[in-house]
């Protein structure tokens, strides 16, 4: 039989009701990298993704439209060349702003690299909008020639869809490299391949 001590007793009985009170609470401080990226990464989704929303100038039917004209000139005067233009125009005002502002934030030392090629497909964006209110201008005057109207839309179609990917392919290795520190941001979800 092993009888203990009153002050045996006590040093017992501290582990015990330490434990019962559960483990005390961890005050971490953020890492100043998650901060950063973190603050970085709203700003992406807020001022960087509203100028490749612009990029949605062309509605999908228009689209549809514009191909139809090329193939049929009778079908050019349904096509809204002048409309098209003004929207792009608008577009290109409202990209080039946010761009400018985007590109004045400063990022995150480690995404310094891809900041700069997320403002140069920012660029790109605004100049395919340029391009496209030119074809659309262009068009708007003459919808059946093939050099003035119909090659440079399509071009100009096309540049769009390549500074879209562009955006997307920077944004998605930005998104990687924000979530190895840990953040997670629901404005900012990546999808791991």
């Amino acid at each position: 039989m092993i009888i203990l001590s009153p002050r045996r007793l006590g040093l017992a009985v501290l582990p015990v009701a330490l434990l019962a009170a559960g483990p005390r609470p961890l005050r971490v401080q953020p890492d100043s990298t998650a901060v950063a990226e973190a603050a970085y990464a709203r700003a992406i989704a807020a001022l960087a993704d509203s100028v490749i929303r612009q990029l949605d100038v062309l509605p999908a039917r228009a689209q549809l439209r514009v191909q139809t004209a090329f193939l049929d000139p009778a079908h050019a005067s349904a096509v809204p060349f002048d409309d098209l233009a003004r929207r792009g125009a608008a577009a290109a005002e409202v990209a080039e702003s946010v761009a400018d502002r985007f590109g004045a934030v400063a990022p995150p030392e480690d995404l310094a690299r891809l900041h700069v090629e997320l403002t140069a497909s920012l660029r790109d964006a605004q100049a395919a909008l340029e391009r496209v209110v030119a074809a659309s201008a262009a068009c708007a005057r003459d919808a059946a020639s093939l050099q003035r109207c119909q090659v440079p839309f399509t071009e100009a179609s096309g540049a769009m869809s390549r500074a879209y990917r562009r955006y997307l392919e920077v944004r998605q290795r930005v998104g990687h490299q924000v979530t190895d520190t840990g953040t997670l941001l629901p404005a900012f979800a990546v999808v791991r391949q």
